[in-house]
């Protein structure tokens, strides 16, 4: 009977702390699929999913990233995954997977200028498709 009057202690590990409401946002994001065509857009959206899910630490934000990159992408990127900066580490993935998948600007312009067709779009979506190759780095009056 003694036994059965005992009531179960409570650990200090069991006491539910601020960071539970991320921990428990992180088991529910589902990244979108890394898209390498346009990563700097893929960083948009999981950077919105991260807002809507309230993950705000940069160790969380980065053990996402790594989970989504491609192997390939991966690869380029090893430095950062293997031996990360000790703060900022988000960042310092995201620029460098951007880094390594956005062509130089000059390779830009060349493709804009020689390569890019209206076809089927309409002006506007060329229009669109031209300024998301020119990015900032060419003026509009290139364009």
């Amino acid at each position: 009977m003694e036994a059965l009057a005992k009531k179960p202690e409570v650990s200090a590990s069991h006491c539910p702390t601020q960071e539970e409401p991320e921990l428990a946002a992180n088991a529910l994001i589902k990244l979108p699929p890394f898209w390498a065509k346009d990563a700097h857009l893929w960083f948009v959206r999981i950077e919105a999913q991260f807002r809507r899910s309230r993950i705000t630490s940069d160790e969380a934000k980065f053990d996402h990233v790594v989970a989504g990159l491609e192997p390939d992408i991966a690869a380029e990127v090893r430095d950062i995954l293997v031996d990360p900066p000790p703060i900022r580490k988000y960042d310092a993935l995201k620029q460098a997977v951007i880094t390594c998948l956005t062509d130089s600007a000059n390779k830009r312009l060349q493709q804009m200028l020689h390569k890019e067709e209206l076809g089927d779009r309409t002006p506007s979506q060329f229009w669109r498709h031209l300024q998301a190759l020119a990015d900032s780095s060419v003026s509009e009056n290139i364009l």
